[in-house]
């Protein structure tokens, strides 16, 4: 079973990396993905509605500033025990990682409530980086 689940965060990954970096096989560029892969019980709706309300608004910033390119979420009814994953792209590993940190510590103070919310209704994950150098 760990072996599907980790073939599954795999292929998730290679999903995501040419759609969030949005580079043709032409182009030189590496791409940093920061995935994470939830365990949720229940319906989604909310944990989306938050990610997009609440999460979204804080990453934009990030993204503005040029410390992130892509974010978006996957979700999945069928398969391993993940049930939604989270990914952000990045065009260099430190600022991504430092993004993602002050946008946490930002959503947290701004949306205490809907953070734990989200907390309880997937309380498990796990966490990988990917990267791709394309070209």
């Amino acid at each position: 079973m760990r072996l599907i689940t980790r073939f599954a965060a795999f292929a998730g990954a290679l999903l995501v990396l040419p759609l969030a970096t949005g580079a043709s096989a032409q182009e030189d560029e590496t791409a940093y993905v920061y995935a994470s892969y939830y365990q949720c019980s229940g319906g989604l709706s909310d944990a989306i509605a938050t990610l997009r309300d609440d999460w979204g608004p804080i990453v934009q910033t990030h993204m503005d500033a040029g410390h992130m390119s892509a974010w978006g979420a996957l979700t999945h009814a069928t398969g391993n025990p993940w049930t939604m994953a989270i990914y952000h792209v990045g065009p260099e590993i430190g600022a991504l990682d430092t993004a993602l940190d002050e946008a946490l510590a930002t959503y947290f103070e701004q949306h205490p409530e809907e953070g734990a919310a989200f907390g309880e209704s997937c309380p498990t994950h796990e966490d990988y980086i990917w990267t791709s150098s394309l070209g």
